[in-house]
């Protein structure tokens, strides 16, 4: 904006002073009543303001240019910012959706009241790939405390069924919701 007002300031100051020379030099001569004298002075005002006046507006359209521009980049940014933010709160609702799907499966074999240790292992490793999977979307589930907890659970679920404890297995119902309850918040953030 200061340039388009240092841009004006030159324009009006060259008239003015291309107007003020013509006056200083021919003034003793008086205002002509010849169309030839006014048209004389036409070509002279014409001749020099006209390049001058040209130059300006082609740094005015340059720099009308680069702010328009910007503006257009600026908005093409938070396009884009806002399309990625969606596409990853769609990626991690996707995910969440697999981890449930695959953990209710899982856990709905264990809850038949057979558990075997195939059950548990079979768990443990879903569950292991699934949390490999899920750290690449949330990078803060190593650090819930929900994650670990069911990590343990699950662990001494397999170590009760190994040992044939089966009276031993720790339900991990609540612990699995409370995770699933902490991804959800994430998947807005």
């Amino acid at each position: 904006m200061r340039m388009l007002k240092f841009f004006i300031f030159i324009s009006v100051l060259a008239a003015i002073s291309v107007v003020a020379i013509y006056m200083y030099k021919f003034s003793a001569n008086g205002i002509s009543s010849s169309p030839e004298a006014w048209g004389q002075l036409g070509d002279y005002i014409g001749g020099l303001l006209n390049p001058l006046l040209s130059l300006i507006n082609i740094c005015v359209f340059i720099m009308l240019t680069i702010v328009i521009q910007q503006a257009t980049d600026k908005n093409n940014d938070e396009a884009l910012n806002s399309a990625r933010r969606v596409a990853l709160m769609q990626m991690k609702h996707e995910e969440l959706t697999h981890f449930k799907k695959e953990m209710d499966n899982c856990l709905e074999k264990m809850k038949s009241g057979n558990s075997s240790k195939y059950e548990a292992q079979e768990l443990l490793t879903t569950y292991n790939v699934l949390e490999y999977r899920m750290l690449f979307l949330f990078p803060e589930l190593s650090e819930l405390t929900s994650n670990q907890s069911l990590r343990k659970y699950i662990v001494k679920n397999l170590e009760a069924t190994k040992s044939e404890n089966l009276h031993g297995i720790i339900p991990i119902s609540n612990v699995y919701g409370m995770l699933v309850s902490d991804l959800s918040k994430l998947v807005v953030t």
